[in-house]
């Protein structure tokens, strides 16, 4: 029983640090290929969108993502 517990808990703590790898990276929203969901330093989801030279950005709401607060902005 022991066994199957730290092989369990092992599993878990790889699947959290590959979470962790990846939660930072903007995520594509939707079907439009210049906008994107990322997080401020506050922990707000912040939802982008690119027209030729010019990037709009806005607090979004119901995102797709979950952030967190930064603590080194």
């Amino acid at each position: 029983m022991r066994k199957i517990l730290i092989a369990a808990l092992t599993v878990f703590a790889i699947a959290f640090a590959i979470g962790l790898m990846t939660a930072d990276e903007p995520q594509a929203a939707g079907s439009s290929p210049n906008c994107w969901w990322t997080c401020d330093c506050a922990g707000n989801p912040i939802y982008c969108c690119r027209s030729g030279n010019t990037t709009t950005c806005y607090i979004g709401k119901n995102a797709p993502i979950a952030c967190t607060q930064g603590y080194n902005c």
